[in-house]
């Protein structure tokens, strides 16, 4: 079978899909329910990507697509997965999807056996998509199937402490009872991180001042998966600090890692740019990804707004 025609044909069904579909607006006149109004759906960050259930030639697919900025789809796969017929009724059911991993995160529900999808709480897409998942898809528990799931939710109001300890990038939070959304990289700000006792999770954070880099604090490293993110980031063992070799030939950026101990002996640290996150209960900052290569360390003025601004 030529999977290219294949996919070309099967493409040429496919229903209108506008940029509205990968979005939660906010529903302003939406009445706050009591229970909800704490109630959070952490989104999570990734390439826009779509899974379709369809049924085409009398065969039954799953396929996962691709789509660019202008939902341009740019690429087609085959996505095996066990799931009932009844997805794909008509033009089949259509659900905007993050992958993390071995993961595909449900994040809402374009097109539902056949029809548009009209309910525009994310609430309702969350119940609806929990109950696809129970009733009508089977999640296959072997490592070589991808597991779907729906993104984290909670009811905790501290929502930069929830964002902090997760095992996914956020994208946005967004709120059960009216779509508010919470987005993420206005409340980060990007710092110089330092390694200086890696075993002790001590690092120390820089930014910028009068166009100089200065010392800012030690940043927040208080659980697990902060502490190996951050490892695995700065490719830092444990090791016996005897057996550390220095470069004859350094950058700029590695003088900037370099301290001197008591001895006035050149120590070479470790350093990458992080997005860290405002934690207001420990007036901490605390690292949360690996900036983008083409991001700039903060100043001091542009971090303080950001941190009265969440300061309780």
């Amino acid at each position: 079978m030529n999977y290219s025609i294949l996919f070309k044909n099967i493409l040429k069904i496919i229903p209108p899909i506008n940029k509205t579909d990968f979005l939660y607006n906010y529903q302003r006149n939406n009445y706050k329910e009591k229970n909800d109004k704490n109630t959070n759906v952490y989104m999570p960050s990734g390439k826009k990507m779509i899974l379709w259930f369809l049924k085409y030639d009398n065969n039954y697919y799953s396929l996962l697509l691709e789509v660019d900025n202008n939902i341009k789809i740019t690429k087609c796969h085959f996505q095996y997965l066990s799931f009932k017929e009844i997805l794909t009724n008509g033009c089949g059911t259509l659900l905007w999807v993050t992958k993390l991993n071995n993961q595909l995160s449900l994040n809402k529900i374009i097109y539902y056996q056949g029809e548009k999808y009209k309910k525009n709480l994310i609430k309702y897409n969350m119940y609806d998509i929990k109950y696809l998942l129970e009733q009508y898809i089977y999640n296959i528990r072997n490592s070589i199937f991808i597991q779907l799931k729906i993104p984290y939710i909670s009811n905790n109001e501290d929502y930069l402490h929830e964002i902090s300890v997760l095992h996914y990038n956020v994208y946005s939070v967004i709120n059960f009872s009216n779509n508010y959304n919470y987005f993420i990289k206005p409340i980060t700000s990007v710092f110089k991180l330092i390694e200086i006792n890696s075993n002790n999770d001590i690092y120390h954070l820089y930014c910028k001042k009068n166009n100089n880099i200065v010392y800012y604090d030690t940043a927040l490293v208080n659980d697990t998966n902060t502490s190996n993110n951050i490892k695995n980031n700065l490719n830092i063992k444990y090791k016996n600090y005897i057996d550390v070799e220095y470069s004859d030939d350094e950058s700029c950026e590695d003088k900037l890692n370099k301290e001197y101990n008591s001895n006035n002996d050149e120590v070479s640290y470790k350093s990458a740019l992080y997005n860290c996150i405002y934690i207001p209960k420990k007036n901490k900052w605390k690292p949360y990804k690996k900036a983008d290569y083409k991001a700039y360390i903060d100043n001091i003025e542009d971090i303080t707004k950001k941190r009265e601004k969440f300061k309780h």
